[in-house]
């Protein structure tokens, strides 16, 4: 808590270091102010920023099976790709890559790091309301952890990656709604709006502050062009968007009487997928066990959301109905499991996934949509929930 003392104009640089990593956006390393040349190797980059924000060292045989799977001397190839960082990160007076005996690390007490540097202060600024220190921190995020970098056959690297991505964006989401909640439903409040938008499109909460901002500030034609496209987002999904129709009537009948509508605070995480508001019954979220006893427990949360074509204003011509089901799955605790013991949790989530959620989703016809918050599709709703119960 005691960090926040620092002075909020130096958050920008927060450590007066001739070093300095940039995981948020493209990677990148600067010295005294300006832009290293990074090797070619896509090794050294994500042993770079994998040793960055590492707690504590870690064993020569965890980094060998995080990037290599060639038996082919990948110690050796360790030993080379630590060399080309020594080159980037140290200094003749600071060696700042540590290797003794068989474990590394990276001494990051005298580099600048961006995301370290929010995430030991983000928790302690979103539960007070200094807004300048807020904002600065948003602005630290320059784009997504390590944007656009991919890892070739690496599965563990890349389930790393995945957990670090979804981490800070659900921390930068924390940020944002804060300052939303803050400045209200003003002028000022309307680009952090659009930037949690543009980080959670499908949530209903974030286009409802959106609409509802738009309406207090009497830009109703920007209000309904906004709605137009959600609409077409929701229907494009199979999800409805009956409830931001509603939301907006609600908020412009202020507007034109040139008052502020009143609406609830922003929510700083999506609501959870385990009611639907269009009837359906509640749906059972499933957990699927933890694997053995004594280690901290790996909880894998699954809940299953059924949509209909009825459930979207149709259209004058005639639509065929189609029912679907969306089952989204995530990991209860990720981030706490991670800091207690980071490499145990990588492995049995690449366990768990590769021995019983793939197989079952592939068993029951379904089709995994993306992995960063690990949702699938699938025809048929019984043959989800059952997939999710199992």
């Amino acid at each position: 808590m005691g960090e926040l003392a620092v002075d909020a104009n130096d958050v920008s640089g927060a450590l007066q270091t001739s070093v300095a990593v940039r995981l948020f956006g493209p990677l990148k390393v600067m010295r005294s102010g300006a832009d290293a040349r990074l090797p070619p190797s896509r090794k050294v980059r994500a042993l770079m920023a994998y040793l960055v924000m590492a707690p504590r060292p870690v064993h020569r045989a965890k980094l060998c099976e995080l990037l290599w799977d060639s038996p082919n001397d990948p110690r050796g190839a360790l030993r080379w790709c630590l060399s080309k960082i020594r080159g980037l990160l140290s200094d003749p007076s600071q060696e700042r890559v540590k290797a003794e005996n068989d474990w590394v690390s990276i001494d990051t007490s005298t580099i600048e790091v961006d995301a370290l540097w929010v995430a030991e202060r983000v928790e302690a600024a979103t539960s007070g309301e200094d807004l300048c220190l807020l904002k600065r921190l948003a602005a630290k995020f320059e784009g997504e952890f390590l944007e656009g970098f991919e890892a070739d056959r690496t599965p563990l690297f890349e389930t790393w990656l995945i957990g670090e991505r979804q981490k800070f964006q659900n921390l930068h989401a924390d940020l944002l709604s804060r300052i939303i909640a803050l400045q209200s439903r003003t002028e000022e409040a309307l680009p952090y709006i659009r930037k949690r938008l543009d980080l959670l499109p499908y949530d209903e909460a974030a286009h409802r502050d959106l609409l509802a901002a738009l309406a207090a500030c009497g830009r109703i034609a920007e209000g309904e062009a906004h709605l137009e496209a959600a609409t077409h987002l929701f229907r494009s999904e199979g999800l409805s968007s009956a409830p931001l129709e509603e939301a907006w009537r609600e908020y412009r009948q202020p507007a034109a009487r040139g008052t502020r509508p009143e609406s609830p605070p922003p929510s700083v995480r999506p609501p959870a997928a385990t009611e639907i508001e269009s009837g359906h019954p509640k749906e059972p979220a499933f957990h699927a066990e933890p694997e053995k006893a004594g280690a901290p427990h790996l909880s894998i949360v699954a809940t299953v959301s059924a949509r209909t074509s009825a459930e979207v204003p149709m259209a004058p011509e005639r639509i065929e109905r189609k029912l679907a089901a969306i089952v989204a799955a995530d990991v209860a605790g990720f981030s706490r499991l991670m800091a207690a013991d980071e490499e145990s949790t990588i492995t049995r989530l690449k366990a768990h996934r590769e021995g019983l959620i793939n197989p079952k989703i592939a068993e029951h016809g379904g089709r995994i949509v993306k992995t960063t918050a690990m949702a699938c599709w699938s025809s048929s709703p019984r043959s989800s929930t059952r997939c999710a119960a199992r």
